[in-house]
This record gives C-alpha cells, sequence and structure tokens, in this order.
C-alpha cells in the first residue's frame, strides 16, 4: 500500500474511531451524572487520570520502539525487525508488573485520602478494575500497537478499539438504566479490553503470521533513546494528567465533574485533529527514514497548516457554544454548578496552544530527537506544576494555567531547537499561523460577549452551523491575505490527496 494510501486509510479509521468516541462518550457521563452523581462521574476521571500517571513507567517505550523500525521496515530487515520488536515485548510486560503493583497500593491508599462521599470499599473495587484493566494493556497490546503503527496500518488498532469501545457503552447503558451498581461500569472497562485484545491478536496472526512468535534470543530489553523518550513523554503526559489530580484533591471529586464535562468537548474536538495526528506520524516517519528531504519537508509544512487551521476552528467553535452546551447537558443535574466561562475560555487557549506543539513533538518522535529536546520539557513541567498549584489556591479553573505555560513553552522552544537541528523542515510562517488562531479566539469572545443564546438544541445547532460558516471565513481569508502561498499548495495538496482516494477506489 503506498504512502499516500495509508494516511487516507489510517485517517479515515481514526475518524470513525473517534467520531464513535465522541458521540457515546458524550452520552454516558451525563446519565452517570443523573442517574448516580457527579461524584461518581469525577471518580472515573480521576481514576483514569491517575492510571496515566502511574502509565509514565513506560512512557517514551512505545515512541522509541516504533522509531526503531522504521529504518529495518524501510529497508526490509526482517532479523532487525524481530529483535527490535523482542525487545519491546520484554520491556513491556516487566513494566506491567510494576504497575500492577504500584496501582495495588494506591488503590489502598487513595480512597482514605480522596475528598469524596462515595463508600471507600466501593472506590478501591473501581481502581482494582481498572488498575487490572491497564495492566492486560499494557501486558499484551503494546507489541500490537508498536508493529501496527509501524507498519502504517494504525487502522487495525482503530478496528480493534471501536468494538472494544461498542461493548463498554452497550453494557454501561444496560447498567444505568437497570440501575444495576455504578461498579460495574468499571467491570465492562475490563471486559472490552480482553474482547480488543482477542481482535488484535486474531489480525495480526492475519496479516503479519511471521510477526506473532517470535523467538526470544536473550535480547536486551532496552529500547535504544528510550531514556531521552522516556523523560519527554513524561513531561507531557504528567502535565496532560495533573489537572484533574490537583482538582480532585484541593477541591474534590464534584469539582472534578465540572471539569471533566468541559474538559470531554475539548478532549472530543481534540481527538478529531488526534486523528490526523496518528495517522500521519508514522507515514512522515518512514519518510524521513529513507533520506527523502526535499519531500518531507513539503508534506510537513502542509500537515502543519492544516493541523493548526483545523485545531482553531475547532477551538473557536468549542469557545462559541461550549456553556450553552453543558447548560442543556446537565439541565437536570442540581448538585453542583455547572457554568463557568472562565473554564471555557482558559481550555480554548490551552487547546490552541497544544495545537502548535503537536507537529514539532511528531518531528522528535519521527526522526529521533528524543536526546536534543528531552530536557525543556522536563524543566518546564516542575515550574508548571507549581504554578498549577499557586493559581489554584485562587480559583479551581486557573490551575490550568500550569498546563498553558508548559504548552507555550513547549511550542516555542522546540521551534527554534529544531530550527538548528533541521531547519530545511522548521519554518516561522508558524507565528503567522499562531497570530490567525489568537485573533481568532478573541474575536470568538467579543463575538460571546454580544449574543445571547436563546435555550434549546435547535438555537445551539443553528447559532453554531453559522458560526462555523463563520469560522471557516475568517480563516480562509486571514490565510490570503498573509499565508497565500501556503494555502494555495495546502489546497492543491489535499486535491492530489482526494485524486488518489479516487483512483484507490476504482482500484478497489
Amino acid at each position: 500500500m503506498s504512502r499516500s494510501k495509508s494516511v487516507i486509510k489510517n485517517t479515515a479509521w481514526e475518524m470513525g474511531y473517534y467520531i464513535a468516541v465522541i458521540a457515546l462518550g458524550f452520552l454516558a457521563p451525563r446519565y452517570i451524572i443523573l442517574y448516580y452523581s457527579s461524584e461518581v462521574n469525577g471518580l472515573t476521571s480521576t481514576i483514569q487520570h491517575i492510571i496515566n500517571i502511574v502509565l509514565m513507567l513506560q512512557a517514551g517505550a512505545a515512541t522509541a520502539a516504533v522509531f526503531s523500525l522504521y529504518k529495518p521496515i524501510a529497508d526490509n530487515n526482517y532479523n532487525e525487525i524481530c529483535d527490535n520488536i523482542k525487545s519491546a515485548e520484554n520491556f513491556f510486560r516487566r513494566i506491567s508488573y510494576i504497575f500492577g503493583g504500584l496501582m495495588l497500593l494506591i488503590a489502598i491508599v487513595t480512597p482514605f485520602v480522596l475528598n469524596t462521599k462515595l463508600d471507600r470499599l466501593c472506590v478501591f473495587v473501581a481502581m482494582v478494575i481498572m488498575g487490572m484493566k491497564s495492566f492486560v494493556d499494557l501486558f499484551y497490546t503494546a507489541k500490537f500497537r508498536i508493529i501496527f503503527t509501524a507498519y502504517q496500518q494504525k487502522f487495525y488498532i482503530s478496528i480493534a478499539t471501536l468494538l472494544e469501545l461498542a461493548v463498554y457503552y452497550v453494557l454501561v447503558f444496560v447498567t444505568i438504566f437497570m440501575y444495576w451498581h455504578y461498579v460495574l461500569i468499571y467491570v465492562w472497562f475490563f471486559l472490552g479490553c480482553i474482547i480488543k485484545i482477542i481482535i488484535l491478536k486474531k489480525i495480526l496472526r492475519k496479516v503479519h503470521p511471521e510477526l506473532l512468535n517470535i523467538n526470544d534470543n536473550n535480547n536486551d530489553c532496552m529500547i535504544l533513546g528510550r531514556n531521552y523518550a522516556l523523560a519527554n513523554e513524561l513531561s507531557h503526559s504528567f502535565m496532560g494528567s495533573s489537572v484533574v489530580i490537583i482538582i480532585s484533591f484541593m477541591y474534590g471529586l464534584a469539582e472534578t465533574s465540572v471539569y471533566s464535562i468541559y474538559a470531554l468537548v475539548s478532549a472530543a474536538l481534540g481527538l478529531l485533529t488526534t486523528s490526523l495526528y496518528s495517522a500521519f506520524a508514522p507515514s512522515f516517519g518512514n519518510l524521513y527514514a529513507q533520506g527523502d528531504n526535499e519531500r518531507s519537508a513539503y508534506i510537513f509544512s502542509k500537515f502543519k497548516y492544516i493541523f493548526v487551521m483545523f485545531s482553531t476552528f475547532l477551538m473557536m467553535c468549542m469557545l462559541f457554544t461550549v456553556v450553552p452546551f453543558v447548560k442543556i447537558y446537565i439541565s437536570e443535574a442540581n448538585d453542583i454548578d455547572y457554568i463557568n466561562y472562565n473554564l471555557a475560555m482558559i481550555m480554548a487557549i490551552c487547546g490552541v496552544f497544544s495545537a502548535y506543539r503537536i507537529p514539532y513533538n511528531i518531528v522528535v518522535s519521527s526522526c529521533g530527537f528524543f536526546k536534543e529536546t528531552w530536557l525543556q520539557p522536563v524543566v518546564t513541567m516542575f515550574l508548571c506544576i507549581g504554578l498549577s498549584f499557586v493559581f489554584g489556591c485562587i480559583d479551581y479553573t486557573l490551575i490550568m494555567a500550569g498546563l498553558v505555560v508548559f504548552f507555550a513553552v513547549n511550542f516555542i522552544y522546540q521551534h527554534f531547537r529544531l530550527k538548528q537541528i533541521i531547519p530545511y523542515l522548521i519554518h516561522s510562517d508558524v507565528f503567522v499561523m499562531f497570530s490567525i488562531s489568537m485573533v481568532g479566539l478573541l474575536l470568538t469572545f467579543l463575538v460571546n460577549s454580544c449574543i445571547e443564546f436563546p435555550t434549546g438544541v435547535l438555537s445551539l445547532i443553528g447559532w453554531g452551523l453559522i458560526f462555523a460558516c463563520a469560522t471557516v471565513g475568517y480563516i480562509v481569508i486571514s490565510s490570503m491575505l498573509f499565508l497565500r502561498k501556503e494555502f494555495i499548495e495546502t489546497v492543491k495538496y489535499l486535491k492530489s490527496l482526494m485524486c488518489i482516494k479516487s483512483l484507490w477506489r476504482c482500484d478497489g
């Protein structure tokens, strides 16, 4: 399969998976809040973010392992492919045992220190089940993810995860509407994971049977570049999860639930851009490994423009509609006030800064520049965690200030650092794009100040569509005025991809 076809197929399946996540993910928290409580919804979010922090044990290993496969795959070096996969598999299995022990210890301690009215035993059981789910996922699926990502076949992961998601949400809604105990929600997480593992193993047996049972030739479980990649990814993962953890322990699970609903909207829109990122990164890494610098620079510049402008569009639309949406979403919940305009604004700003750092993160992971870029995010992480605590003493929404600063510093640092290493890939037009994004958020804020939304779903949809069209117009006009060449070349590139897709369908 050609590189362009792989990008298209990966993007299509990733997008389909994330649309399903968005659709089902929006429904479940609402009914959990209404049928159980905001605290149960907050508990789920808190457990997941605690797990994310513990999973930092393996941070960077998957990225480094995938990077280590790009070159041997391009060279068809089967022996090196097998050696690298086995090294990664050995490492992840050892890490899974450490993860399991730590999660058991955290599950014992957390119920007694968490600010909650929920039964302590139920909190313990929920954490144990979620920990088991993540243990099994780490032990078995890391190998599948590394192989399919390196071979530009991430759509197989999307297919299996989509089926896992379907099983989970069907059983969750049955649990809710049958008034079963909320602990069963976490049991379904575990069951869905088992189903996903079975599916991925069958797919691997069919697509890459030669890689299913690789002999262990006493390979060292160290993955080249893992320590630097660990430091890099650990800082990003810790900052991403720190907000919920800090809110949970400073303000309680109810306020965590408020944050999680706004984050649900932001994350749902972010998943759409993640589908672009996930589909593009393996193909770019493969292209760079082949040494085609000119083509790499051209493709990267087009991806960067598409990614950041699409993210700008989504964050502007989110800022415009999120508070009216929340009013409708939790209209029957009265255990805590969910309306918070400040939270919406700071979350939109955070989303834009995050979008600008991601293309550079792709360059780091695809080109293996872990050693050259690891120190900045680590130092910035410690400073920003402290900043979050300081501002968190004023208001829980300001806990996100640390995350905003972290993303902003990471974006600016990586731009200038990578410009020193690979100047042909990095261009200053990104700051013009950034200005367009920030002005767009400012205009959205001013429009919000002038418009009073009538209540109702139809009103929200109508105003949202009008504003979405206006946002597209703003981005196109701004691009034509300040990024004319980049905009025209990107349109031509997208047209060429559509032609490839049409030919692919004809061949099929």
